[in-house]
């Protein structure tokens, strides 16, 4: 009954329900009975905040782009710039299979999605039209044109570029967070070794979400080289929120350096709660079946020193451990 209404007047107001349960079923029996359904419900259906709304409207486009080809056309488009990466690469197939004029186009402009998988989507499809295709080259050629928001192509050029493209794409760690976090990501893989001190000094940055995608960047060990660079992290004070990423990656460190590192952060008075429950945390073992070997004569000393200076401001539970693994 409802289908047969004109307009589907009572069937667009079922869309509207504000149970999202509700509007996925209309859908689905919409789906069973009617081959394409009228466009005020395809528009409705299209602007749905649900993905699984949306893609019902998705669903229907290769049968209306037989009866209603500029309307299917239309929507397409509006599905390039869908919220959700899936929608976004469902549509540029869609594209493709409609051999639209704008195909390419569209495939060449969602090079710089900000989805990884969108990307990758628009990469393979132009490999099928044009084959062999230098792809970085198209991303350097984007970045410096120098325009703002281009998370999508620093990403895009650390999938397909080369370690000669590092320095390129530095001046993106200083952009947005988002592109400093792509920048980040990119220069990771680029090279990793030259990306190192960037990542660990990331952890510290001002931006959550750049400390976040740092801190995820970290291998499992520090290496003890890196520690020196660690002591100036501690140094320069970092506020309560980075200073336990930093803390974490302390840890990280070979357990007598990182000791080390611990109390002379201590010491100089940087971030006393998440270096003392780092502390807390430390181990003389690097995993559960590896005990670190004893720290030398002379760190020893110095690992006790700083223990006993700085006894008043650690639990005494926590200074009977500490200095009961070091003797």
């Amino acid at each position: 009954m409802l289908l047969g209404e004109p307009g589907q007047a009572a069937l667009v107001a079922i869309l509207d329900s504000g149970k999202t349960v509700v509007r996925r079923e209309a859908c689905r029996v919409l789906n069973g009975v009617v081959p394409v359904p009228n466009m005020q419900v395809i528009d409705r259906v299209s602007g749905d905040q649900d993905i699984i709304v949306r893609q019902w409207a998705l669903r229907w486009e290769p049968i209306l782009r037989e009866s209603a080809p500029m309307e299917a056309a239309a929507l397409r488009r509006t599905f390039l710039s869908d919220p959700a990466p899936k929608l976004r690469a469902d549509a540029l197939r869609a594209s493709v299979a409609a051999t639209a004029q704008d195909a390419a186009d569209a495939l060449w402009k969602s090079m710089s999605d900000s989805s990884g998988a969108v990307r990758l989507c628009a990469r393979y499809h132009l490999r099928q039209f044009f084959g062999d295709v230098d792809f970085a080259a198209h991303y350097r050629a984007v970045l410096q044109e120098g325009q703002k928001h281009q998370e999508g192509a620093v990403s895009g050029l650390g999938e397909t570029g080369k370690a000669g493209d590092f320095d390129l794409l530095i001046p993106y760690f200083d952009g947005s967070s988002r592109e400093a976090q792509s920048a980040l990501k990119s220069l990771s893989t680029l090279d990793g070794d030259r990306a190192r001190p960037i990542v660990l000094q990331s952890l510290i940055d001002d931006r959550p979400g750049v400390r976040r995608t740092a801190t995820k960047l970290l291998n499992r060990h520090v290496f003890d080289y890196e520690s020196d660079l660690l002591m100036e992290l501690w140094a320069r004070r970092p506020e309560a929120n980075a200073a336990v990423n930093l803390a974490a990656a302390t840890l990280r460190l070979p357990p007598w350096l990182a000791l080390n590192v611990l109390l002379s952060a201590l010491e100089i008075g940087s971030a006393d709660v998440a270096v003392l429950d780092a502390l807390a945390q430390w181990r003389p073992t690097i995993n559960r079946v590896y005990v670190a070997p004893p720290p030398s004569e002379e760190l020893r000393h110095r690992l006790l020193g700083k223990i006993s200076l700085l006894s008043r401001r650690i639990p005494d539970e926590l200074v009977s451990r500490l200095a009961a693994a070091i003797q």
